[in-house]
């Protein structure tokens, strides 16, 4: 009777130290998960891998759906490997917070681009509403520019780069 009492006890350890070495071996938070994703985006990034990079930080937007930082650094992966995409996940980023600079100003650059006028004005509105929360930010004031040079404002376009200039 004492020897069936000792196997039970034993196999009993044996599955808490399994269940435990379980627990152990996977993040259970969910910020947790995120942030190895993300960890593991940013050395594919480093090492130009930018599928992979797309992959892991797909996995961190889908454990935290409402992390700015996740879909920028999901765009910027997107981007680099010329998939347009990216522009979807900054403006998706953008949404779910919109002082990330990072993200706005990435998304203005490219939006500065367009031949569609109104697509421009919109990055001017982003990089206006920018420069109030940073107006010492160079590059707010260098993609302002090109905004206002896209809209045939030259002159405008020449005072930001100066200012611009003063500020470097």
């Amino acid at each position: 009777m004492a020897t069936i009492a000792k196997r039970r006890n034993l196999i009993l350890l044996v599955l808490i130290a399994l269940g435990g070495l379980g627990a152990i071996g996977c993040p259970r938070s969910p910020q947790a998960k995120e942030a190895r994703f993300m960890s593991r985006g940013k050395e594919a990034m480093k090492k130009k891998d930018y599928s992979r990079a797309s992959l892991e930080f797909l996995n961190a937007v889908k454990v935290m759906p409402k992390d700015a930082e996740a879909y920028y650094q999901l765009g910027l992966a997107y981007l680099a490997a010329h998939n347009p995409q990216g522009i979807a996940a900054l403006r998706k980023a953008t949404e779910l917070n919109p002082k990330h600079v990072d993200a706005q100003l990435r998304l203005s650059a490219l939006l500065a681009g367009s031949a569609n006028r109104r697509i421009v004005e919109d990055a001017q509105k982003r990089l206006n509403e920018l420069l109030a929360l940073e107006p010492q930010n160079v590059d707010i004031l260098d993609v302002l520019a090109l905004t206002k040079l896209r809209l045939g404002r030259p002159e405008e376009a020449t005072e930001e780069l100066e200012q611009a200039l003063q500020k470097f």
